[in-house]
């Protein structure tokens, strides 16, 4: 999963629940560019609001991103440690 597949899962998530944009981002107190940015990669949702949308939608974080690919925001020169980290080598 790449950024813009986490942009369209959020959409997904939203959708599937039945909230529009508008509704959605009256949770957070905000209008519906809110939750159009987050969607259309403009800016993302803090861990808190991930959160939020987790409770809303009734999925874990875990399996909310379960397919994204933490590995390609490594820096490349981290790459190494952070495999070893990862699969306890």
């Amino acid at each position: 999963m790449n950024y813009d597949s986490i942009c369209s899962t959020l959409r997904q998530l939203r959708e599937n629940a039945g909230y529009t944009p508008e509704a959605l981002a009256r949770f957070f107190g905000m209008d519906g560019s809110l939750i159009r940015n987050w969607e259309s990669g403009v800016s993302e949702p803090t861990i808190t609001e991930c959160l939020v949308l987790s409770k809303l939608y009734g999925i874990s974080l875990d399996n909310m991103f379960a397919d994204f690919s933490v590995q390609s925001l490594i820096p490349e020169d981290c790459a190494e440690l952070f495999e070893r980290k990862l699969l306890g080598k």
